[in-house]
């Protein structure tokens, strides 16, 4: 795999460099990620120029942390007031990849919420897409894996109260449940906590 003109980003220069990015897009963007906010959410939405086409993966409501899914749903309409937007389900989705035009794609550990994105160390690789060109038979496997209606959000707001959010994104870590039932499963496995005072 040739990685000459990849770059790595960080929580210092993550924000900016996808802004930029979002605002020269011309076609498409896709983005999957299982944690999406109304604070990533803005950012695309006030950065990408009129009738791009947006595709979205992220997970159904039901199997998100209960605390976050306000923030999720406020994402869900920013979005879903474009003309272009496409948005699937997927409940064990864990993959955070962003491509836009089928030339750049993001891809590294950040979730597209506000702390992962601005607070936790976390790295991010842009680059072509021509250096991995296999990414888009993973991408297109996962969007037709992906369901439209796998929770609807009327669904979810009939048993379960979904607040407003104060559009500055969510601002915690999220220790993903996924994760977190695959290192119990694992012999040995463990993770490495922060210490607090």
């Amino acid at each position: 795999m040739q990685l000459k003109n990849w770059k790595v980003l960080g929580k210092d220069n993550l924000t900016g460099v996808l802004r930029s990015d979002f605002k020269k897009a011309k076609d498409e963007i896709i983005i999957l990620g299982p944690w999406i906010d109304e604070y990533f959410a803005s950012l695309v939405v006030e950065s990408c120029p009129q009738n791009i086409i947006i595709r979205i993966v992220s997970r159904p409501f039901d199997t998100m942390e209960k605390h976050f899914v306000k923030y999720a749903n406020s994402a869900y309409n920013l979005f879903s007031k474009l003309s272009k937007t496409d948005f699937r389900f997927h409940s064990t989705l864990h993959a955070k990849v962003i491509i836009i035009d089928n030339s750049i794609v993001y891809c590294g550990s950040a979730n597209w919420y506000k702390y992962s994105m601005e607070k936790s160390e976390e790295i991010v690789l842009r680059g072509s897409i021509s250096s991995i060109p296999n990414i888009m038979d993973e991408v297109a496997s996962i969007w037709e894996q992906s369901d439209t209606k796998m929770i609807s959000i009327t669904a979810y707001e009939k048993t379960n109260k979904t607040e407003e959010v104060n559009g500055n994104g969510f601002d915690q870590e999220i220790l993903d449940p996924i994760a977190a039932k695959k290192l119990k499963e694992v012999k040995n496995a463990f993770i490495i906590k922060k210490i607090t005072k």
